[in-house]
């Protein structure tokens, strides 16, 4: 497959599933029937999508791409696994502590991944699709949050661009007679194109594509509804321990001083039994809360972000770089409080109540970065917007370029974001320490 179009779809790849993942408020609801017969399928898909590359491996005889398969499979498996253990963060459905990332989503995307680099888009774009689905479904069933399952995805298209390269291959299956009947006939084409590392390391790629994951903290999370009658409830006094989240930006540099950036920070969190949040009387969402002996709350809150700036590099030394730019920025901020009697999934309901608030606004982003060596890089990131319904998110990353096309980072993030309109008031202030690993496409 031509370079380009590589390129074009790897982007394709990314944008797809962060469409389905983005807009949908309903996904914050709990499981029905109907969500569990879905997550059937989807259980069933995460397993035939890399059974399906395998069997393709096999019908070609490649095995450079099974070997490279395996790779990216045990790769993101096993790195999947580690996650989980040291997040051990609670599913929505409270079942157990190992909802970040999704195993699911990881292996769906592990095998769709393989299947567009090493097959191309004819085959490869179904199969992202149907991965997708996979994390829809996970969401829908109430078995992962949406960060779950972002990671989930990042982490096994990462695998793949680190161990699968495109080899150009082309795959045709058509009808043909047989003796005695009819079948199909495969054909297979090798046309070997390998993948060239750019070995400069002070060069741009073209496309990068940023995973960010690490624990978050609730530093104030006010949150009232209706803003001026509804009682104020502090969710940052429910928190016992640090949650984890991630988020996304890819990047394009399209032209020597220019650039656009894409941004997705679903950021969700929950708890379970939040007694110190009402403890007496409560109003809010149009519904009334009183403390019930042998009664639980839960408590859904979801912040989501997504962005889409320009930047524009207004200077450039041997050590610095400063760019400045602005966009647009979706966010939504969503709370649910549910009182019940028993376990989560028992689904006895006593109260319920919810509110939530979308925005769209115009933003304002800048970067600066300081270069020292050849490889080690500081960024300090700010995008916000002044006004009542006011909004920062900073950061501060070093970052190793361990190779050309790969970087790893460590940094920390803080957001410090207010709402207020007739329906709903909320007051965040959170951070986290950030991992990041990056991935250029030159």
């Amino acid at each position: 497959m031509p370079r380009k179009a590589w390129r074009r779809a790897a982007a394709f790849a990314v944008a797809l599933p962060l469409t389905l993942l983005s807009f949908s408020p309903a996904l914050a609801a709990g499981a029905n029937q109907d969500d569990k017969d879905l997550a059937e399928i989807g259980d069933w898909v995460q397993i035939l999508l890399p059974a399906s590359a395998y069997v393709g491996t096999w019908i070609t005889g490649d095995k450079e791409g099974a070997f490279q398969l395996t790779k990216a499979l045990a790769g993101a498996g096993a790195s999947a696994h580690v996650f989980k253990a040291v997040a051990e963060r609670g599913r929505p459905d409270a079942s157990d502590s190992r909802s970040f990332p999704s195993g699911h989503t990881t292996a769906a995307f592990g095998g769709s991944e393989f299947i567009r680099i090493r097959w191309g888009n004819a085959w490869g774009i179904p199969a992202t699709v149907a991965a997708a689905f996979v994390g829809y479904t996970r969401i829908r069933a109430n078995k992962h949050f949406r960060d779950d399952v972002l990671a989930g995805a990042s982490n096994g298209l990462m695998w793949n661009w680190y161990a699968t390269s495109p080899a150009g291959q082309t795959l045709n299956v058509r009808p043909a007679k047989l003796d005695g009947g009819y079948g199909f006939e495969f054909s297979y084409a090798f046309d070997n194109e390998a993948s060239v590392l750019n070995e400069d390391y002070a060069s741009r790629p073209r496309f990068a594509y940023n995973l960010e994951w690490g624990p978050v903290t609730q530093d104030t999370n006010l949150f009232a509804s209706p803003s001026a009658t509804g009682t104020v409830i502090d969710l940052a006094t429910a928190e016992t321990e640090f949650d984890f989240t991630s988020r996304i930006t890819f990047d394009h540099f399209f032209a020597d001083r220019h650039e656009w950036s894409a941004y997705l920070a679903p950021m969700e969190l929950i708890e379970f039994d939040p007694g110190r949040v009402i403890t007496e009387p409560a109003e809010f969402g149009g519904s009334t809360f009183f403390p019930v002996e042998d009664a639980q709350f839960e408590s859904r809150y979801n912040f989501i972000e997504f962005r889409a700036v320009y930047r524009y590099r207004l200077a450039e030394t041997k050590h610095w770089t400063v760019r400045i730019g602005g966009g647009l920025q979706y966010n939504e901020s969503y709370l649910g409080i549910t009182q019940f009697r028993g376990s989560p999934r028992d689904n006895d309901v006593i109260e319920f109540g919810e509110a939530g608030l979308e925005q769209i606004k115009a933003i304002a982003s800048a970067r600066v970065s300081y270069r020292f060596g050849q490889r080690w890089r500081v960024d300090v990131q700010a995008d916000g917007y002044p006004g009542s319904d006011s909004y920062l998110n900073a950061a501060v990353l070093l970052n190793w370029r361990v190779a050309p096309e790969w970087e790893f980072g460590i940094g920390g993030r803080y957001i410090d974001r207010e709402v207020n309109d007739d329906d709903v008031f909320n007051k965040l202030q959170a951070g986290d320490i950030v991992l990041s690993v990056t991935h250029g496409f030159f």
